[in-house]
């Protein structure tokens, strides 16, 4: 309570304050990085890259797997209309049940999400 005859501001309202201010700036500063984040520049692929959750650990993946997984323009032709046929989900299965798979540093990865990251990285 206040003792100058000024109106009594309890302890429990300001600190209710202070932690709604604090969850606003922490969900602006989360949407901001969402919004001004990093950015890739345009390439001819942006359509199928769309698809991969992390763009930049895909291109990592891809460095690793160039030399196992040749990825040309015909390559991503074929790529594109088998995943607008399938999606990337049945188009990995379809990979994984027929053991077309690329080994990347001991990891087995189906060849469609292999050529997918090389196509990252041939874009990064």
């Amino acid at each position: 309570m206040n003792t100058a005859g000024g109106p009594a501001v309890a302890r429990r309202s300001i600190l209710l304050w202070v932690l709604g201010a604090g969850a606003g700036i922490a969900v602006a500063a989360f949407e901001a990085s969402r919004l001004f984040g990093s950015h890739h520049s345009a390439s001819a692929y942006d359509d199928l890259l769309a698809l991969l959750p992390d763009r930049d650990s895909a291109a990592i993946v891809g460095k690793a797997a160039a030399h196992l997984t040749p990825s040309s323009d015909g390559d991503a032709a074929a790529l594109r209309r088998d995943l607008k046929q399938h999606g990337l989900t049945q188009l990995a299965v379809a990979d994984a049940v027929a053991d077309r798979l690329a080994e990347v540093h001991g990891w087995l990865l189906p060849d469609s999400l292999a050529s997918l990251c090389v196509l990252a990285a041939r874009s990064a």
